[in-house]
């Protein structure tokens, strides 16, 4: 059986339930704090949430802005890459063509080259070969040169000793002519003055001697 609650008992119990009902009351204030807490929390999230919100509106404008600038670079990129891949081909072209030409002119100097040296050799060989023919030539014009020049000298020589032998007579012959003359003309005077001596004799005998000094004369004429 239950026992009957006393006075003090009542009054231990009634402080216990003050105490429990400020203890709840203090919760509840408690409580309420962390409501109006939470609901500021709330708040302020939900302000972080719009700036959160605009900024990623901000951000996906500048996103949607990026995609249209990366578009119109890759379009571009694009361009350019056409472009270039079109300038590469024709450098190519222009190359192949240099090359083509380069080639070609290379082979032109080659056939070019071998043809001057061909005729070079040629005209080297006709050269050599008429120069020795030349040279060849001139040596027979030479030794017959000297042939008929020892021929001529020997011929010279024999004249030179001829026309000697002929000046020593002719000197001979005037020194005998002058010797001749000084004798006649010796022989001249003293005939002349035995002449003037006959002549002048009354006996006749200078004409006859006259006559036979003429005759001499005449003879010594012919001799000279």
């Amino acid at each position: 059986m239950r026992p009957t609650p006393t006075r003090d008992t009542a009054l231990a119990d009634r402080d216990t339930a003050r105490t429990a009902q400020q203890r709840a009351e203090a919760r509840l204030e408690d409580a309420r704090d962390r409501e109006e807490r939470a609901e500021r929390r709330a708040g302020e999230a939900g302000d972080r949430a719009a700036s959160a919100e605009n900024r990623l509106a901000g951000l996906a404008a500048e996103r949607d802005a990026l995609t249209d600038q990366l578009t119109g670079l890759r379009a571009d990129l694009a361009d350019e890459r056409d472009r270039a891949a079109a300038a590469a081909h024709q450098a190519q072209e222009t190359i192949d063509d240099l090359q083509r030409r380069l080639e070609r002119q290379r082979d032109e100097h080659a056939q070019a080259r071998d043809q001057i040296r061909d005729e070079a050799h040629a005209e080297i060989t006709r050269i050599r070969e008429t120069a020795e023919h030349e040279a060849a030539a001139a040596r027979a014009e030479l030794t017959q040169a000297q042939r008929d020049h020892t021929t001529q000298l020997g011929e010279l020589r024999h004249q030179l000793g001829s026309l000697t032998q002929q000046v020593t007579s002719l000197d001979q012959r005037a020194t005998d002519a002058e010797t001749a003359h000084h004798h006649a003309a010796t022989q001249l005077a003293h005939w002349r003055r035995t002449l003037t001596i006959a002549l002048t004799e009354p006996d006749g005998h200078g004409q006859q001697l006259a006559t036979r000094i003429e005759q001499l004369l005449a003879e010594d004429d012919g001799t000279a």
